[in-house]
């Protein structure tokens, strides 16, 4: 009977972090590059950015295939006659035709141009869009690695908080602490349980995100290498450095280069609609009759030239046009910079906070030791009565919360690698 009373509240707990979790679910192993392979093979997002660079592909083929000339065949059969001659014929109308493009004011090296650039800024958009979504896969694994390593915190903390609360029960029989103790100690377990039952409960959630986007089923525990958060970082390249390679790497920022480039090369487009076409002209012709008059012959004409055309009207039509392809180069360099201060502003915090967090990690190890000593210390004191429980139960939150910082530390310092990874287009 005895022994039911001490455990019955230690089972209770254990029986709330087991409803907590529902029904049993299955689990799986995902490292991160895994999860990188899954998350990138599946996003939609990606598989839009792949049929848009097939697009510009083609697009960028089509403009080549404009430099060629254009041929065409034509024939026409029928009847014919007329109000003159009493017979009539079967007409037969045979014709070739070849048209090659000489000179159209640069308009069709511009527009190869154009398609080019067009298919680059597609690669690089794919590049951008595959760093971000990597990122924020990283993101929401190393939460859920944080919450694990929690979820392990708490389980030893409730062995612990069980182990106390027998001790406080000794020192009650014996007379030495009040009932008020034992109460404040059973307390102090059941909200360790709640604790681990929220740990458990945040799992589930970031476990059910992550299935989503991985195409998973969404009942799957997913089931992360802990080891890590104990990943030895490479060392730390200066802020100079990572600067350079931001600018050298960052799609975003080779993205808005090729824009301003379109921009200027859609001006020239603009402006070849004011000069002249000229265009080699070639063809031949076989029909059949020759005339209406009784001559029912096939006639060859062939002829070959030169066909010019002065866009006269362009010279107040286009106007408009150019004027607004000029604004849009305009348009482009100040995105371009409003898009440069935005890349530098989120690489200074990023870095800040990553050299913040290996601080922190440094600094943070140092403080669980000193946490665990001050509640072996409180501890120690507490059962030959020369602390109140109070101080006991105030070491064991500082020891807890101290584990805590540790964790959120090494988890940042990965993230913050990952992130400054990113931004310098090594992601």
């Amino acid at each position: 009977m005895k022994s039911w009373k001490r455990y019955k509240i230690l089972l209770l707990n254990l029986s709330i972090c087991l409803v907590s979790s529902g029904s049993v679910q299955d689990t799986l192993n995902i490292s991160v590059n895994a999860l990188f392979e899954r998350g990138l093979d599946y996003n939609l997002k990606l598989y839009n950015d792949k049929i848009a660079e097939n697009i510009a592909r083609n697009r960028t083929r089509a403009a080549i295939w404009a430099q060629f000339p254009d041929i065409e065949l034509k024939m026409e059969t029928g009847g014919a006659g007329n109000s003159l001659y009493p017979f009539s014929y079967w007409n037969q109308h045979y014709e070739a035709t070849v048209t090659q493009p000489v000179y159209h004011g640069g308009k069709i090296g511009a527009t190869v141009r154009a398609s080019r650039i067009d298919e680059t800024i597609a690669i690089l958009r794919h590049r951008h869009d595959e760093g971000e979504i990597k990122l924020m896969l990283l993101k929401k694994y190393f939460n859920l690695v944080c919450e694990y390593a929690r979820q392990d915190i708490w389980r030893h903390n409730m062995i612990q908080s069980q182990k106390m609360l027998d001790d406080i029960r000794n020192l009650k029989r014996e007379g030495l602490v009040t009932n008020n103790d034992v109460l404040r100690a059973e307390l102090h377990l059941t909200n360790d349980s709640l604790s681990l039952s929220t740990v458990i409960n945040n799992i589930i959630i970031i476990s059910q995100e992550l299935d989503l986007l991985l195409g998973l089923d969404e009942n799957y525990i997913i089931k992360t290498d802990n080891n890590e958060l104990d990943t030895q970082l490479p060392d730390r390249r200066n802020y100079d450095e990572y600067l350079s390679a931001a600018y050298h790497n960052n799609p975003a920022l080779m993205i808005s280069e090729k824009i301003i480039e379109s921009s200027k090369n859609r001006v020239r487009i603009a402006q070849a609609a004011y000069l002249p076409q000229i265009d080699f002209i070639a063809g031949n012709t076989l029909a059949r009759p020759y005339s209406g008059y009784g001559f029912d012959r096939f006639n060859n004409h062939w002829s070959v030239g030169l066909s010019v055309t002065i866009p006269i009207s362009s010279l107040y039509k286009n106007r408009s046009l150019t004027e607004m392809a000029h604004n849009e180069v305009i348009s482009a360099e100040i995105a371009a910079r409003l898009g440069t201060q935005e890349i530098l502003t989120k690489l200074k915090k990023a870095y800040l906070r990553h050299s913040e967090a290996i601080n922190k990690v440094t600094t943070i190890k140092l403080a669980i030791k000193q946490a665990e000593e001050n509640f072996r210390i409180m501890k120690n004191r507490y059962m030959n009565q020369l602390a109140i429980l109070t101080d006991l139960l105030n070491a064991d939150a500082l020891c807890i919360e101290a584990k805590f910082q540790y964790i959120s530390a090494k988890a940042e310092a990965m993230v913050t690698f990952y992130e400054l990874k990113q931004l310098c287009g090594e992601l």
